[in-house]
């Protein structure tokens, strides 16, 4: 292993090989000599005696550029090791502790709080690399006849949104930044600098948010702009019938199903675990379902343990779209429905033990709520218009397998779309409904509001292999997915849940990490470099610090040192006590 190849740490001597000055043509001088501890992949440790050259008559200062092209100045760390490390956390989703224990199996011993440090430094120089190549990919996106932009923004919790923009056409991300909020003054500015640094794209595509429509109004008048046919039908539905599904989940909530449900589910496992017949009976039952099995085989404990389990597996069934496409509490409404007339036939049979009287007591408040009946009703009824406009639009189907990951049924015309969601929308079935319930008339409002930004024909572009037709996508979940991997990655870094700390601390341009997979992209952002390590080589070590100065100050929670500050135990009274020395003036 190259980390290992010595016993005791080198010192290797590193003098500018240039004699003359590259000015003024005088001969060079030594100037000063320093020592440093140096880490890198390639040797491992090593003392790096380092000697710089100046020239007295115009005071130039030369230093050794082998060195400069394994670490950066004023730096120990080498570019190796820095690809390494980022590598590792953004691309394998390695934690600090993980890469740490890496790098120590190659002689490497640096802290966790230095690997972090390590990773946003990464980002940063990917950026700076990325921003002195906008021109060539500027032309190598013209060459494919432009750019489609797709646009979104994600949260955690109270930290900053994360703008991202991306090129439909390569897969390419291009620009990034942290904002406040999804306002229109913030995502104009976003879309200014895409603009100065692309040009104008073909379209845009994108959700519903108020002030990325808004901005994209002003910053790119007369480009084609589109809504994202996922997200509209998320929409409509919410419009439609959140109001009453959310009422269902309130009723089952006061009445503790699931809690109840579950203690009972809890108390007949026991039950069954105690006897051997009872085990038998679910393994054969198991071995044989498919072919049927006579009701008279199972026993009343194995039956209700079965209708329990059931109805709270109700989670099973949902596609992974969730709502208004997966109705969960509607769902568990249908199976506690299925199961009460069952039940009822069994209760006599089960052991006398508080949880099943408890269980019993609510499927009966059940049966005869009859306003939880309606809203139930209501959600059923609702559900079956919004399906059909599912079923027209050709995405999020029922039976779809995809998940959020539907880019929807691609195979047919988007004209022959519109003319079937346009006969929808003019219905006599729906006219009427839009008359007495406001649920329908807002879903009404939403589709005569962004009409015009759903069906978009073929876009003809010009290359240099002549004149070619661009079918954008018409879904944002390109978008979508990034987002929803770039957070399991980040879980899987932190190992926890909420990522409202991990979005603070992050460098605005993270998601350049996703470029790394396209080769295209190497190619220009190289710059006839063979790797990163190369390319990071070039790149000016006194920019990457004010780039990570800049982002430290900008997402800072407190001022720099009043963290100390606050620490003191007795602080109101020490600030009550210079209150008392201040004058009046």
């Amino acid at each position: 292993m190259s980390g290992n190849l010595f016993k005791k740490k080198p010192i290797i001597p590193f003098v500018p090989t240039l004699q003359l000055c590259r000015n003024c043509d005088n001969r060079l001088r030594l100037r000063r000599t320093e020592t440093r501890t140096i880490y890198t992949l390639a040797i491992g440790i090593f003392e790096a005696h380092i000697r710089q050259k100046y020239c007295q008559f115009c005071g130039a200062v030369y230093s050794c550029e082998a060195l400069s092209q394994m670490v950066p100045s004023h730096c120990c760390v080498g570019f190796d090791v820095l690809d390494y490390v980022g590598r590792a956390l953004f691309v394998e989703c390695l934690n600090e502790a993980e890469i740490q224990r890496r790098l120590q199996a190659k002689n490497i011993s640096i802290s966790r709080r230095a690997i972090g440090y390590l990773g946003k430094k990464f980002v940063l120089y990917l950026a700076i690399a990325h921003r002195e190549c906008c021109h060539e990919l500027k032309q190598f996106l013209s060459v494919k006849g432009g750019y489609i932009l797709h646009l979104d923004g994600t949260v955690e919790g109270e930290s900053p949104h994360l703008v991202t923009s991306l090129d439909e056409l390569s897969g390419i991300v291009l620009h990034n930044m942290k904002v406040p909020s999804e306002n229109t003054e913030d995502i104009v500015t976003f879309l200014r600098e895409i603009k100065k640094l692309y040009g104008l794209p073909l379209a845009c595509v994108h959700d519903m948010g108020q002030g990325i429509c808004a901005a994209i109004a002003i910053v790119f008048p007369g480009v084609l702009d589109f809504i994202c046919h996922f997200h509209f039908l998320r929409d409509l539905g919410k419009d439609l019938f959140e109001k009453e599904h959310a009422n269902i989940r309130r009723w089952l909530q006061s009445y503790r199903a699931k809690t109840i449900f579950r203690s009972a589910q809890k108390e007949l496992f026991q039950i069954i675990n105690q006897r051997l017949e009872f085990q038998k009976e679910i393994a054969h039952y198991m071995a044989h379902h498919q072919q049927g099995v006579p009701k008279a085989s199972l026993s009343a404990v194995v039956k209700t343990y079965l209708m329990v389990a059931w109805m709270l597996a109700f989670k099973r069934e949902l596609k992974g779209l969730g709502f208004p496409f997966d109705r969960q509490h509607w769902l568990f409404y249908q199976r506690i429905k299925m199961v009460i007339p069952l039940a009822e036939s069994l209760k006599k049979h089960l052991p006398k033990k508080s949880a099943f009287t408890q269980m019993m007591r609510i499927f009966s408040s059940i049966s005869r709520d009859s306003e939880l009946h309606n809203v139930a009703r209501q959600v059923e009824e609702k559900s079956a218009v919004f399906d059909q406009l599912r079923e027209r639009m050709r995405i999020a189907l029922p039976q779809t397998d995809q998940g959020l990951n539907d880019r929807g049924d691609e195979t047919i015309n988007l004209r022959e779309i519109e003319q079937k969601v346009k006969e929808f929308r003019q219905s006599k079935e729906v006219i009427a409904f839009t008359e007495k319930d406001k649920g329908y008339q807002k879903m009404a409002q939403q589709m005569d509001k962004y009409w015009d930004k759903l069906f978009i024909d073929p876009i003809e572009v010009k290359t240099p292999h002549g004149k070619q037709w661009i079918q954008p996508q018409r879904t944002n979940n390109a978008m979508e997915q990034f987002f929803r991997e770039e957070k399991r990655k980040g879980r899987k870094r932190s190992g926890t849940s909420s990522l409202t700390k991990s979005f603070k601390a992050m460098v605005a341009d993270t998601p350049l990490i996703r470029n790394l997979n396209n080769p295209q992209y190497m190619n220009i952002l190289l710059k006839g470099k063979s790797s990163l390590v190369e390319r990071f080589a070039q790149i000016d070590a006194a920019l990457v610090r004010q780039e990570m100065e800049k982002h430290q100050e900008e997402w800072r929670d407190l001022p720099k040192g009043l963290k100390n500050i606050l620490k003191i135990p007795d602080l109101p009274q020490k600030l009550f006590q210079s209150l008392n020395g201040l004058s009046d003036n």
